[in-house]
């Protein structure tokens, strides 16, 4: 979500049938969006931003649905709210019409680019539509295609060390950055990844999942229980990895919650199955750094 070319703020107009609208659920949503902010010697720094959608009504209520952002943005981030709107327009059979959707950021005063915002924007505009609360403890990062597929975004483990500094619990990021993490354990060990439930997600859907108050009994259950085990390791350390009765947990977590990457990674931990080198990606930013 950084980024030095600034293009317009994208619009999104649909052309819509009034018999076919709906009335949004909610005028307001909240949610938690991973970035990061280029520091003096070259490294970046995470940060969880709070970001808004708010909903204002037209005097025009058969006008097509406007989607925007509160300041101007670069051509990444544009073209990504475009594939989020194509997703929810084919999700949603009926669209809503008569309304002016404006997505804000906590910080308008810095520009903003690249395709991480993605799935924000996604949980932000379905909440809308459809009244479900976003958690207030939840943050995610990601690109997302018009198919609601999850890609890839750059700087996770500097936006999971921010998202906890930000008293976030519960972070969703793309399955194919589940080996940066991997780095971060092996470089930090299992602190930094065990103080906050990290989630990887593959679509629009797994992210819905836990992105929301209301979430399904395994995926309650799975935080449940890791929340246990977050309190085992505070009070004894890492080495209470090593108990079996702790091990069995944290299997009885993946089985619930096969996404749950802080329970995976603190397993291998146990185990002793941890990655014994960086991948070619963290030996890169390790070597740049």
């Amino acid at each position: 979500m950084k980024g030095l070319i600034l293009s317009l703020a994208f619009l999104v107009v649909w052309p819509l049938s009034i018999a076919n609208a709906l009335e949004l659920k909610a005028k307001q949503s909240t949610l938690k969006g991973l970035l990061v902010q280029p520091l003096s010697g070259g490294n970046f720094a995470g940060k969880a931003s709070q970001m808004n959608a708010t909903a204002t009504p037209l005097e025009d209520r058969n006008h097509p649905l406007k989607i925007r952002f509160n300041q101007r943005v670069g051509k990444n981030m544009d073209g990504a709210l475009k594939e989020v709107t194509k997703y929810l327009r084919v999700k949603h059979n009926d669209w809503p019409s008569g309304y002016d959707i404006e997505i804000a950021f906590e910080d308008r005063f810095t520009s903003k680019d690249g395709p991480s915002a993605a799935i924000c924007c996604a949980l932000l505009l379905d909440s809308l539509v459809t009244g479900q609360k976003i958690d207030p403890l939840f943050a995610v990062t990601g690109d997302m295609n018009a198919d609601g597929s999850i890609q890839p975004v750059g700087g996770v483990p500097a936006k999971v060390r921010g998202a906890f500094s930000k008293n976030c619990k519960y972070v969703a990021i793309p399955t194919k950055n589940a080996r940066s993490l991997s780095d971060l354990v092996l470089l930090n060990g299992i602190n930094t990844v065990s103080r906050i439930q990290v989630f990887t997600i593959n679509d629009f859907d797994e992210a819905a999942k836990i992105a929301f108050i209301e979430k399904g009994d395994s995926i309650k259950k799975s935080i449940e229980e890791f929340h246990k085990v977050q309190s085992a390791i505070f009070r004894h350390k890492a080495g209470v990895l090593k108990n079996v009765k702790v091990q069995n947990k944290l299997r009885k977590i993946i089985e619930l919650a096969p996404n749950h990457l802080s329970a995976k990674l603190a397993l291998q931990v146990a185990t002793g199955k941890t990655p014994r080198t960086l991948s070619l990606q963290g030996s890169l930013e390790k070597t740049e750094n």
